[in-house]
């Protein structure tokens, strides 16, 4: 019997690779990435005895508190791309049903001497011929957002503009209604997580089994800071359309009800999503 202790992050301690008790040496690998060989005896039983305490410990860290700018964020590792899903909704005891066509492209915006990154998102609803699309604009360093704008086919509009811990809004809410404008400001700056980004900045973070981080986010609806609290539960294989199955971090969040992604560090960057609203309607965004 193997012990394999590899999940979470121990910060304070080494991590243990092997503890095989058919063997008289235990591997032992330090932070400096030395290997160290204990004799079984005292080691392997010990770190038997505590790799469940080690899990657990790693499951239920605090969550580190993420501010926009924090070096921890990696825009750098986004690149342009194309992407497309399939939307399902399903409930239990129901056939699932083929909701929408959810397009997502990233491409460079180049604007008043400034390079940044520009997210498209359109979504096509089968039925009522709905169309949504979701633009964000954001710095690709920092992912500090710049820009949102969600129009929707009716006519109705919801236009942000973001400065530091600042925001002006011009919204439609309703079809033919009379466009409404103001400010508002926060005590810290936010990033758009609910607005648009989701996976896709979650993807900058350093994904590893146990990581959990919390940021602040502009909420979808209304103009008030929501924090955004995740955690990396592990790796596996999933779908990715006709790319085959790749290899992906699931990260657990939530939005009103559990929110799953399936995340890379490569592009497209978010490869599925399963989200359960508070309907009890589970919605899966599959790779096309």
């Amino acid at each position: 019997m193997k012990i394999w202790v590899t999940k979470g992050t121990m910060n304070s301690f080494a991590t243990i690779s092997t503890c095989d008790p058919t063997s008289s040496l235990t591997s032992l690998v330090g932070r400096d990435g030395k290997v160290m060989k204990l004799a079984y005896s005292a080691a392997c039983l010990t770190l038997i005895l505590l790799s469940p305490l080690l899990t657990v410990w790693a499951q239920t860290a605090e969550p580190s508190k993420v501010s926009v700018g924090d070096p921890m964020v990696k825009g750098s590792l986004i690149k342009p791309y194309k992407n497309v899903w399939r939307l399902t909704y399903s409930k239990p005891g129901r056939e699932p049903i083929d909701a929408a066509t959810w397009s997502d492209e990233v491409e460079v915006l180049q604007t008043d001497g400034r390079s940044l990154l520009k997210r498209t998102q359109i979504a096509k609803y089968n039925r009522r011929d709905i169309t949504i699309t979701t633009i964000n604009v954001f710095d690709p360093r920092t992912l500090a957002p710049i820009s949102r704008d969600l129009r929707r086919s009716n006519g109705t509009l919801n236009h942000i503009d973001f400065d530091g811990s600042s925001i002006k809004f011009r919204r439609v809410e309703s079809p033919g209604g009379v466009a409404k404008e103001g400010a508002v400001h926060f005590d810290v700056p936010v990033f758009d997580f609910y607005g648009g980004l989701y996976g896709l900045l979650l993807a900058t973070f350093p994904l590893k089994s146990g990581f959990t981080a919390s940021l602040p986010s502009l909420a979808e609806d209304t103009d008030t800071i929501r924090w955004a609290t995740f955690r990396v539960v592990g790796e596996e294989l999933v779908e990715a359309g006709s790319g085959g199955k790749v290899k992906a971090w699931v990260v657990e969040t939530d939005d009103d009800g559990p929110m799953t992604f399936w995340l890379t560090k490569e592009a497209p960057y978010v490869i599925k999503l399963v989200y359960v609203n508070p309907g009890g309607v589970t919605a899966t965004y599959t790779m096309k």
